[in-house]
């Protein structure tokens, strides 16, 4: 994306954030508000990375995003006795946001906040399979054998993307730091196919494309992951750029 385009996608953003905060704000948030307000706060950081090479802020925007998202459950547990949690454990990208930064304070909020099983019509059961793992672990610092036993988990599930996922947890399991990259190219390959399909027919999310297309943050949370179980991972890979690697910044009152 151009500069030009970068500078009017983070002004608009700016507006489009302001309105859906308000809703949270005033208690008016149901969960496509969330979603979206979580989406928003990323994308907002990602663009502010990419116009103006602005670290910070993306570190900032994404632990927003989990921030949003928080206040939001705890909203939602208060009166969880009428009404149901709406949010499942696949959908929850506020914690694929906080564990892609390394904030693991905010990724254990959150996944305190979500059900441990898959709820009917929102969660896919295999997103979930392999959300649940991921979060295992990247919060419970759980043994190689417990990883391993994850990575049967998902291959029992059946299917190529669920096979490819537990070949990064088998990796990560084993230090194996060439089959760790090979497997996270190829995910990153499954990641960008939809992209550029929906690039082909014209009919995009300009917001979505300028930022979150061009930045793999699946796979910058399972690379963090895999350098705190001990795999010396590289200063950057496609669409992982060395910049998002950094160590997070201190947390400012900002932030919070």
């Amino acid at each position: 994306p151009t500069m030009k385009t970068l500078e009017f996608t983070i002004m608009n953003l700016q507006k489009l954030l302001v309105q859906r905060l308000k809703k949270l704000d005033a208690g008016k948030s149901p969960r496509a508000d969330i979603l979206a307000l979580n989406s928003l706060a990323r994308q907002y950081g990602i663009a502010s990375l990419f116009a103006h090479y602005n670290v910070d802020e993306f570190f900032s925007s994404l632990r927003r995003s989990a921030g949003f998202f928080l206040r939001f459950s705890e909203a939602e547990q208060r009166t969880a006795t009428a009404t149901p949690r709406t949010v499942g454990r696949s959908e929850a990208s506020a914690l694929r946001d906080a564990l892609a930064i390394g904030a693991l304070d905010l990724a254990r909020q959150i996944d305190q906040s979500l059900p441990v099983t898959p709820i009917p019509e929102v969660d896919d059961e295999d997103a979930f399979a392999w959300s649940l793992a991921l979060h295992r672990l990247a919060l419970d610092a759980p043994s190689d054998a417990q990883v391993h036993d994850q990575a049967k988990r998902l291959l029992a599930r059946g299917g190529d993307d669920l096979a490819l996922r537990a070949s990064l947890l088998a990796a990560i399991a084993d230090r194996d730091l060439a089959a760790f990259e090979a497997a996270l190219a190829l995910l990153t390959e499954s990641w960008r196919l939809p992209i550029e399909e929906q690039r082909s027919t014209n009919v995009v999310d300009r917001y979505h494309d300028v930022t979150e297309a061009n930045l793999f943050l699946d796979g910058l949370a399972l690379t963090r992951i895999a350098a705190t179980r001990g795999l010396a991972v590289s200063d950057s890979y496609p669409f992982i750029p060395a910049a998002v690697l950094l160590p997070p910044p201190p947390v400012s009152e900002v932030d919070e």
